[in-house]
């Protein structure tokens, strides 16, 4: 403390005796006597059985685990019949309501299955069918003829199933899949069957795992015996039965039947969407693939040179002691790891800084070779050229539909990057890509919604949106407003629609937050009914605790009554957003149906639906059907709802993605 000088050293010695005192309370006494050994503190796992007894008593139905043994119950071993191979399936099957289970793995849009358990609905019954050539044939004539209910958890996986083993699919299919998430999008999010049965059911299944095994012991499913098979696939009928019961009184009560058959329609155009695929350029995939990497090197050699040493430009932590300890550039934002790299960070640097200009681009490349091309290479079906990327109905809580396996909504538009990987989607010989896409969906939506006369009269006159919110924003003449003021009232607009306040308007314009406040005030005076709309939706959702979409889907927002006040932020935002995006959903959603049944209508047709993104619809049409899929494609979509304001339809046509777009 002596050597210290001014305040700070002055206040070290007059409060020395404090600083020691503190120093020696926080000191633990190592000489107490306990007794102990380390070996009695070692880790002793819980019975896990004993634990689910613990969590089913206190309700932590999510906390429970698999006990690694069989969870087939007794009673469902004991109602279990194997057909043989060469046996008929009972004719009184045919009326009755069945469960299905489909035993096996899916590979792509591809199957791997070992066999089908049928559960009877009236007493409990489970009939397990190997498949074999044999039975494949049997059991295609079987559903050729079937009248009752079918009950599956996953319809677009049946489905999928179904077109794999040129199946005819029976026309009255339930899905407690997509029960669940029209009852409760957010609650056992992404809806599988273990999950459910742990919330509704408040047991365990038995995982693939606990069959199969793990690491170099775990079987394929073709070294697994019979019984075993038909018993798993017995239990997880069981399970299905069990929520279709839990589900069916519930969806009645919330007047939810409709839609619910609606979502199995729609799992029947998906699963057809998945199974066409899109064709993809794989060998300008691999130039572009060598291209780009040759393109990091140059960038990562630019940066050594400019750091003035070679390190891990992938690891945030030497990048940080590269540029803020050994370069000495400005810090701009601390984290509680340290200094901060994120690109918010590099972008503000980049300005004075050669060496961050090229680092975001390094980034960028990277981004390019891991996520997109790598990916879609992995992704291209060896069979048929094409990929196969997998739509969900399930996985957004807005009732968006979600692409994966490859992502294929994460194709990147913007850069000329993306547009030289989108190039390489291609519609196969004699064909063209069509790519319809909505002009302003969601705002479209917000004016329905909001019945503000100065938006319906926007649109009513088809004018441009943007540039008319841009006049109002800056009181200028539309002639008057330029392309900044333009992009600057998109960006306001928008913020609109996803609930942002001025912290997320400033950050995304870059201006002062004091600025942004003073634009979004300005923005709520000239579009006082959205902010109307905005504050009775609020009002409705935190007495409910959810909102509705056009179509009456509901989501709950339980973080509204958080006492966590960046999560109640967080479902104030998703209490406005949720009825126009999950609307958007809703109207896309019926397009898709009723697009998919005039093709079914029309034999002479050959063209086929591929890719739903984001507000845009993408099909594959033979040159000689252009122009009519043109017609039919923008009367369904610019007809799918009866809106206070028009829905507009822009569609482009060509070889590729990027060209048709």
């Amino acid at each position: 403390a002596e050597n210290i000088k001014g305040s700070t050293g002055k206040k070290l010695l007059e409060g020395r005796e404090d600083a020691l005192l503190s120093r020696r309370l926080a000191l633990l006494d190592v000489s107490v006597e306990h007794g102990l050994e380390l070996e009695d503190l070692a880790f002793e796992r819980p019975e896990q059985e004993i634990l689910n007894l613990l969590f089913r008593d206190m309700e932590f139905f999510s906390l429970l685990k698999s006990t690694g043994e069989s969870q087939v119950s007794q009673s469902t071993k004991e109602s279990l019949t194997i057909l043989a191979s060469e046996a008929e399936l009972p004719k009184e099957l045919l009326n009755q309501d069945l469960v299905v289970s489909i035993v096996g793995k899916a590979i792509g849009h591809r199957f791997e299955s070992s066999g089908v358990a049928l559960l009877r609905c009236v007493d409990n019954q489970v009939l397990y069918v190997p498949i074999t050539s044999e039975s494949l044939g049997k059991l295609r004539a079987f559903w050729m003829d079937y009248s009752g209910e079918l009950i599956v958890h996953d319809p677009r996986d049946f489905f999928r199933w179904c077109q794999h083993h040129d199946f005819k699919a029976p026309e009255r299919v339930f899905g407690t899949r997509t029960s669940s998430y029209l009852l409760d999008p957010g609650k056992g999010m992404p809806h599988d069957l273990p999950k459910l049965a742990k919330i509704h059911l408040h047991r365990v299944l038995k995982s693939e795992t606990d069959l199969l095994g793990k690491g170099r012991s775990k079987k394929s499913w073709a070294e697994l015996e019979e019984i075993e098979l038909a018993e798993y696939g017995a239990h997880l009928a069981k399970a299905c039965c069990e929520l279709h019961q839990t589900f069916l009184p519930e969806l009645e009560e919330a007047e939810l039947l409709e839609l619910a058959a609606n979502e199995v329609e729609l799992a029947k155009v998906l699963a057809k969407m998945e199974r066409i695929g899109i064709e993809v350029d794989g060998d300008g995939l691999e130039k572009l693939s060598v291209e780009f990497r040759a393109k990091l090197e140059g960038l990562r050699k630019a940066i050594y040179v400019l750091a003035g040493r070679e390190f891990n430009v992938g690891s945030p932590k030497q990048l940080a002691t590269v540029l803020f300890e050994e370069l000495e550039l400005p810090v701009i934002k601390k984290t509680k790891t340290g200094f901060s790299t994120n690109a918010e960070v590099l972008e503000k640097l980049a300005k004075d800084h050669e060496i961050c200009e090229i680092l975001l681009k390094y980034r960028k490349f990277e981004k390019l070779v891991s996520t997109y091309v790598d990916v879609l290479l992995r992704e291209i079906d060896a069979e048929d050229g094409r990929v196969h990327c997998q739509l969900s109905q399930t996985a957004s809580t807005t009732g968006r539909l979600i692409t994966s396996e490859p992502d294929l909504q994460r194709t990147p538009v913007r850069t000329e990057e993306g547009r030289r990987i989108r190039r390489l989607f291609r519609a196969k010989p004699g064909h063209q890509l069509l790519v319809a896409d909505w002009s302003q969906v969601e705002l479209r939506i917000m004016a329905h919604l909001s019945k503000d006369p100065v938006l319906l009269d926007a649109f009513s006159k088809g004018a441009d949106i943007h540039k008319r919110t841009a006049s109002e924003l800056f009181e200028k003449t539309e002639a008057e407003v330029t392309k900044e003021e333009r992009d600057t009232a998109k960006t306001v607009n928008f913020a609109t629609i996803y609930g942002q306040g001025a912290s997320a308007l400033a950050q995304n314009l870059g201006i002062k937050k004091k600025e942004a406040a003073q634009i979004i005030d300005r923005y709520f005076e000239v579009y006082s009914g959205v902010r109307e709309w905005i504050d009775q939706t609020m009002e409705s959702a935190q007495v409910l605790g959810s909102v509705e979409t056009i179509a009456g889907r509901t989501r709950f927002i339980p973080e509204l009554f958080s006492k966590n006040f960046a999560v109640r932020q967080a479902g104030e935002r998703m209490a406005v957003n949720t009825p126009v995006q999950g609307s958007a959903a809703d109207i896309c959603k019926k397009v898709m149906l009723d697009i998919d049944k005039a093709l079914q209508a029309r034999e002479n047709l050959d063209s086929k639906m591929l890719l739903q993104i984001h507000d845009e619809l993408v099909f594959e049409c033979p040159d000689s059907e252009l122009e009519d899929m043109k017609t039919l494609v923008t009367e369904h979509m610019e007809n799918a709802w009866e809106l206070d304001v028009p829905l507009l339809v822009s569609v482009g046509t060509g070889a590729n993605w990027e060209e048709a777009k």
